[in-house]
């Protein structure tokens, strides 16, 4: 191929890719577009297709699974403990056995806790209903309710706190 050739050939792509640039810029050629989204279409259809058969699977794995369940109430709540797997029971055991042993601490707690307390049970009227706001902020308000005579209270409150309190 002699120089003169070669220039010629040169020149051809010039023009073909002056050409192709003019059809992008004019809209012409969108196929390398259309060709791009399909194939991220089929990518993406693909991978939520594997996600798919890969939940199914677990879904029909986890049906197989020995489990175990058991019921307790502690805490003031009613609680049921299940576990799946190879040592289901011994895992529900062990769990049952640590909530009971984490409800006798709390009602240890509980217990410390009100020994500079007394329990009081009585109908605040009206025009002293402030005082339930000190109750609420340093004690323990069980029970709020309110009666055509006033709001009756029962709560643990501080003994410092109770000298305060008008009766």
């Amino acid at each position: 191929m002699t120089q003169k050739n070669s220039n010629a050939r040169m020149i051809q792509l010039e023009i073909a890719n002056i050409n192709l640039l003019e059809r992008i810029k004019k809209g012409q050629v969108n196929f390398m577009k259309k060709k791009i989204t399909a194939i991220l279409m089929v990518i993406l259809i693909g991978i939520m297709a594997a996600g798919c058969g890969q939940q199914q699977k677990t879904e029909q794995t986890a049906g197989t699974e020995e489990s175990a369940s058991q019921d307790i109430f502690a805490m003031d709540t009613y609680m049921s403990v299940t576990a799946y797997g190879v040592d289901a029971e011994s895992a529900v055991s062990d769990a049952i056995a640590e909530i009971e042993r984490l409800d006798a601490l709390l009602s240890t707690v509980q217990t410390i806790l009100r020994a500079n307390k007394l329990l009081i049970e009585r109908v605040f009227d009206y025009a002293h209903a402030g005082e339930i706001a000190v109750i609420r902020k340093y004690g323990q308000l069980l029970e709020e309710r309110y009666q055509e005579d006033g709001i009756y209270v029962k709560a643990y409150i501080p003994k410092d706190i109770y000298a305060r309190l008008s009766f």
